[in-house]
């Protein structure tokens, strides 16, 4: 996608699966690989995007997109469980089956996505052409070739007493000079996005064209937390690397529904 200003390119590889069985049984999986780089860090290209770190030099403001997923995993599923009149189990018509054990069906969607890439800057400024107007340039650190990542990964992290970043990796550019680290970093991501949605439901029919459903919806099932980005302020030693956030939470809804 090219423009008088900035640029970004995607490409990836999507494989979909769908099928539909007679049971009552039907899914789709999407996995895609792909690639986005770009030359800033926002969605909107333009006036509104972030001011590159020298305005001549726009070329080293190629990296990978803020918002790159090389991985992601999409499966949705519905299933209509084999209990009650017409299906194989209490295929009968006793008030049992067919007001209280049949008629019911799940539904789910299940989403598993890489994590997005990092991006490392400092505290530190050049009074330089910015966006177009004389105005401070936010200096990105040098690297210092120790490595990124600490050696815990995101399942054994705990942020009351671990750094997800090594402060070492990066220092201060030299004076009146631009630092080398790229806009976004190539290796070192966030932790990866799991989620699984459920719903659970079943219709009765009252009068002639009459159906009440009743159910529940379940978000994030399996109670997952995600760590929020490290603070990636490099020339802040006492914070640099830390996760300070968690978000996700369990939560559930029970409804009726009415339609005639």
């Amino acid at each position: 996608e090219g423009g008088a200003i900035s640029w970004s390119t995607y490409n990836s590889f999507q494989v979909k699966a769908q099928k539909h069985f007679s049971d009552g049984l039907s899914f789709l999986i999407g996995y895609t690989i792909s690639k986005s780089i770009s030359d800033i860090n926002t969605n909107v290209p333009g006036y509104f995007a972030a001011a590159s770190q020298d305005a001549y030099n726009h070329r080293a403001e190629k990296s990978l997109s803020n918002i790159d997923i090389p991985r992601s995993l999409i499966f949705n599923y519905t299933y209509e469980l084999p209990v009650g009149p017409g299906k194989k189990f209490l295929n009968n018509n006793n008030p049992i089956s067919k007001y209280v054990l049949g008629g019911w069906s799940i539904a789910g969607v299940h989403t598993y996505n890489s994590g997005f890439p990092l991006a490392i800057s400092s505290q530190l400024t050049l009074p330089t052409m910015s966006a177009g107007a004389l105005s401070p340039a936010v200096l990105r650190p040098d690297y210092t070739g120790s490595a990124i990542r600490t050696c815990k990964g995101c399942g054994g992290f705990d942020p009351a007493t671990d750094l997800y970043l090594n402060a070492s990796a990066f220092q201060a550019p030299a004076p009146w000079s631009f630092g080398n680290v790229p806009r976004t970093l190539p290796s070192t991501r966030s932790c990866g996005y799991s989620n699984e949605n459920f719903s659970i439901s079943k219709w009765f029919r009252f009068a002639e064209s009459g159906r009440i459903q009743i159910g529940g919806n379940f978000f994030n099932l399996f109670n997952r937390h995600h760590w929020n980005d490290p603070n990636s302020w490099a020339t802040n030693a006492d914070y640099f690397g830390a996760v300070t956030g968690v978000s996700g939470n369990r939560r559930g809804q029970i409804g009726v529904r009415f339609q005639w």
